[in-house]
This record gives C-alpha cells, structure tokens and sequence, in this order.
C-alpha cells in the first residue's frame, strides 16, 4: 500500500466534523432523530480496521503497540489535563473529577460518568473501544497475516452476540460488546480483500451517508462501511491539499472541539443555528490546526524516534 491513501485521510476529517456538528447542534438544541450525525465514529472504527490491516502485514507486535500508544496516548492526557484546568476555573463544572475518575480516565478503564459510559473528555469512550481493539490486534500479530482477519472477526462477532443475549453488569464488558465492535472487522476486511476502483466509488459513499439515516447501530455499521469502501474505489490521483491537512489534524479536532463548543456557546447564547454550527466549527478547525502544529505534531515527531525492542516475535508467514 503507498503511504498515504488519499480517500482515507479525506475521511478521517469529514468523520472528524461530523461529530464537531453533532455536538454543535445538541450543545444548544438537542432536537429529535440528530443522532445520525454522530455516526462519524462508525467511520473512525472502520478507517480503524483498515489502516491496522493494511499497514502492519510484516509489523511485529511491539512495534505496533508503541506506534500506537505514541499516537492516542499524549494528545489524550494533553488534552484531559486542559479539562481538568478547565474545571479547576469552573469552566467545566458538570465534569465530576475524583481521583478514582482521572484515574479510570488516564487509563483507559471505561466507567459510568455524566455522559454514561465515558471518560472525563467525553469523546475518549471511542479511545477506549480503540485501546481494547488495540489490545487484540497487537495479540493478533502473533499470527500470519491470513488468520488475523477470521480470528479478530470470530472474537468480535462472538462478543456482540453475548451482548445482545446477555445483561452485562459493568461498564467494560458493555461497552466491549456493542455492534460497533463489528466496524473495525469490517475494515480489516477492506483492507485485505477490497479491490474496486472507479465511478461506482462516489455511488457508494452517497449511498453510505444515506445509510447512516438509517440509524444505530446497523445503520451506521452498514453506512460506514459503505463509505470507506466507495470512497477507496474512488481513491483520487491528484490529492488536494486542503483536505489532506483537514485529515492531518482530525485527531486534534476530535479532542479539542468540546472546548471550543463550550467557549462559543458562552459567547453567542441562543444564536441562530445557521450562525452558531458554522462558527463552532469554523473556530474548532482553527483551534484544531494550532493544536496540531504546536503540540500533536513535534510530539509525534519527538516519541516517534525511539526503537523498541521486540520480545516477542509473530508466527512466521505461511
């Protein structure tokens, strides 16, 4: 695979908007059905499935899990230590901060909060169900590459079937065991088999988003996976710059937005719609670009340098 498919990284922003809109719109109106726009995370968990599968055919599983803590971890604590000083200044004062809830937080241990099953920075419950798939991709990696994809699916799928006929009791073996968990199956699948290239790429995205109106969960597994799959049929040869960077700094847009939400909503009160989602998302991409330069990206830079040794060494290719 090159090094940057165009259509994924293009994805990864608008996924990044969408939730930035989602937010937007309930911060201040909460109207019925809105629950659609949300379903950006579907199209996170399967760009998810896609770039682990793609990426790592000959990756061992210590190189793999430093990569990938390296790349979810600091921005993650950078940006719940913005939260906690934000409530230290009573600017977030709906957040209930205890010890024992900065610590399930920082460690990815999923817990009832304010927001249900979510971290103190709400949009770190997707982070969660990532680490957890992180978790049994990197045991995965021990395998050649034919079985990761049937062994993931197998567990996954076996896990959302005891979700469904089993009331789970804790907040981790709930969240471990949503459908979404099928997304990121989804994607691995993409990655290792999916081949279409062409016109019918744009017909199939289309059809994807009219798919997530459909709803949660099928809706959204079935919408995203539509979507990333049309939108690698429709892999573009001539990238645009503009929306390659959008992609670049989806991860910041994705943890900073609530701030920004919360700071406008301050400012413009009861504003019309038409002038409130765009302002929140206009300054939420601004605030998002900084972040990423001044802070995401020399962090990658400087975590990214390190070798780590390889204990345990995979399964050798058949």
């Amino acid at each position: 695979m090159k090094r940057t498919v165009y259509s994924i990284q293009y994805l990864r922003g608008v996924a990044a908007l969408m939730v930035v809109a989602f937010h937007a719109i309930v911060s201040r109106w909460d109207p019925p059905h809105l629950g659609d726009l949300a379903l950006g995370v579907d199209i996170f968990f399967v760009i998810s499935g896609y770039i682990m599968m793609a990426t790592t055919r000959t990756m061992r599983p210590g190189e793999f899990a430093y990569k990938r803590l390296v790349r979810i971890v600091p921005m993650y604590w950078l940006m719940t230590a913005v939260l906690l000083a934000a409530v230290g200044i009573h600017f977030f004062r709906h957040a209930v901060v205890t010890p024992e809830t900065v610590t399930k937080s920082l460690l990815f241990i999923p817990y009832i909060g304010q927001e249900g099953v979510a971290p103190l920075l709400v949009p770190g419950w997707t982070l969660n169900v990532e680490i957890f798939f992180y978790l049994i991709f990197t045991t995965a990696l021990l395998l050649p590459y034919r079985l990761r994809l049937p062994t993931v699916g197998a567990l996954f799928v076996t896990m959302v079937v005891a979700g469904a006929s089993v009331h789970m009791t804790t907040p981790a073996l709930w969240l471990y065991t949503r459908p979404r968990l099928l997304e990121f199956v989804i994607g691995m699948a993409l990655a290792q088999f999916w081949r279409m290239r062409g016109q019918w790429g744009l017909i199939m995205v289309v059809a994807g988003f009219a798919t997530l109106l459909f709803g949660e969960p099928y809706g959204g597994i079935i919408g995203a996976g539509l979507i990333v799959a049309g939108a690698l049929a429709a892999e573009p040869s001539v990238p645009s710059r503009a929306l390659l960077w959008l992609g670049d700094i989806s991860y910041s847009l994705y943890l900073s937005h609530l701030f920004v939400i919360a700071a406008v909503k301050s400012v413009m009160g009861y504003s019309p719609v038409w002038l409130y989602v765009p302002m929140c998302g206009v300054l939420s991409i601004i605030t998002a670009g900084v972040i990423y330069r001044c802070a995401e990206k020399p962090i990658q830079r400087f975590l990214s340098t390190p070798k780590v040794p390889e204990v345990i060494k995979p399964v050798r290719e058949c």
